[in-house]
This record gives C-alpha cells, sequence and structure tokens, in this order.
C-alpha cells in the first residue's frame, strides 16, 4: 500500500499525511533517527581519536553537533503535531537533542 502511495507523486495531503502516519507506525522514522545517532556518535569518537586531546577536530565537532538530528515532536518545528502515544517512547536520538534548524517542516 504504501509503495502505491508513494509512486502516485500525489499532492494530496492527506494522502501524505496516511503516508507519514504508515511509515511512523511500521517505526521507519525511529529506526532512521537511530542510525543517524548512531553514525552521529561513531563521527564524533574518530574525531576524538584522530585529535588526540590537542582541541583540533573542535570545528569538525562544531559540525557533527548541527548535523545531530532531532525529533519534530521535540524541536518544536511549527505545524508538528503531538506525538501519536504509540511512539511517545524515549529514543537514542531525544537524549541528543540537535539543532533545530535541522528539521524542516
Amino acid at each position: 500500500m504504501l509503495l502505491s502511495i508513494l509512486r502516485q507523486r500525489t499532492t494530496d495531503d492527506d494522502v501524505k499525511r496516511y503516508a507519514i502516519a504508515e511509515m511512523e507506525a511500521g517505526g521507519s522514522f525511529a529506526y532512521t533517527r537511530d542510525v543517524l545517532a548512531r553514525l552521529n556518535r561513531r563521527a564524533v569518537q574518530l574525531v576524538d581519536e584522530l585529535d588526540g586531546g590537542e582541541g583540533k577536530g573542535e570545528g569538525v565537532r562544531a559540525i557533527l553537533r548541527r548535523l545531530e538530528v532531532r525529533d519534530v515532536y521535540d524541536a518544536g518545528v511549527h505545524g508538528a503535531e503531538p506525538r501519536p502515544a504509540a511512539a511517545a517512547g524515549a529514543t537514542e536520538t531525544q537524549e541528543q537533542p540537535g539543532v533545530a534548524g535541522n528539521v524542516q517542516s
């Protein structure tokens, strides 16, 4: 069902909301946020290892902080509806808030 909706390239906002709800219910967004958080932590770890405490990696660390993904529910994005009860549990990405500017409405 979801693939057929995506193939339609619809402009109907109700159909888009339905597709997003299906992806959220299936855990697609939670999985994506988790993978991105793990990759970001690994990148920070590599910068720390390469830097060796000299402080030269601060610019890269600043970029990585800007790349942290933040849940739209937690970022206060204009127009974001309240988190569905089934998805309201804590996630790894909620423990590492990013920059609200990374999330676009």
